[in-house]
């Protein structure tokens, strides 16, 4: 079984959009933001799902100026603030996405318990990966121990060249997005509110159809294994 893991209700949306009605070899689960979240989720799972397989799907910000809206990133390892890292398998899911329209890009994923808003901040972290989310190292921390194989392919929503609205006080301790924050965030910030929102609806987009391209590969390999 192909297990699917992705961190908010938006990407769980454009994930399910690829989804055929009925798979009984593909499950596909939302864990929260952050590592904590996404790592209890995980323990769950594995022991509920018994999963071959994992696939972290979702946004990412870029740390790279290189990268752009709406590309691709498949992680080759991921690091968390501590410099600790694990590798992430990725060559047969870069090969098979290569072969498609997606522009894709390999190589260190960064994991923080933040947002990163700043242009000079994500300047700073560029020397340590290419792209940052708030996730992916809490999965593989766990797979690592369960001997599951876990892939990460994460869709650009934020490039490296301009600021976000800073959103950073708008995360709970519980991971979750205080909606009156992000609000005034958004009206003191207008413009790069707007670019945000945007990026981030094109990037969902591009999601789904990295969701699908992904299932049906692994359609394809498991009747072949069959």
């Amino acid at each position: 079984m192909l297990l699917l893991l992705v961190a908010t209700e938006a990407e769980l949306w454009a994930v399910r959009r690829a989804m055929p009605a009925s798979r009984q070899d593909v499950s596909l689960l939302m864990t929260g933001m952050g590592s904590e979240n996404a790592s209890f989720v995980l323990q769950q799972a594995l022991c509920q799902y018994k999963p071959t397989a994992v696939l972290v799907l979702g946004l990412a910000g870029a740390l790279s100026k290189a990268l752009t809206v709406g590309e691709v990133v498949v992680y080759s390892a991921c690091r968390d603030e501590k410099g600790r890292s694990f590798s992430v398998s990725h060559k047969e899911v870069v090969t098979y996405l290569r072969d498609t329209p997606l522009r894709v890009s390999v190589g260190v994923g960064l994991t923080l318990p933040k947002m990163v808003c700043s242009t000079w901040e994500k300047s700073f972290l560029s020397a340590e990966a290419i792209a940052v989310d708030m996730e992916s190292y809490g999965i593989l921390e766990v797979a690592s121990n369960s001997g599951v194989a876990v892939s990460v392919a994460r869709v650009i929503s934020d490039d490296a060249l301009r600021d976000l609205p800073d959103l950073s006080q708008a995360i709970t301790p519980e991971y979750k997005l205080d909606s009156y924050k992000v609000l005034r965030s958004f009206l003191s910030q207008p413009i790069a509110a707007a670019r945000f929102v945007h990026g981030v609806g094109k990037s969902l987009q591009i999601l789904t159809v990295l969701a699908g391209l992904l299932v049906k590969r692994y359609s394809a390999v498991s009747k072949n294994n069959s």
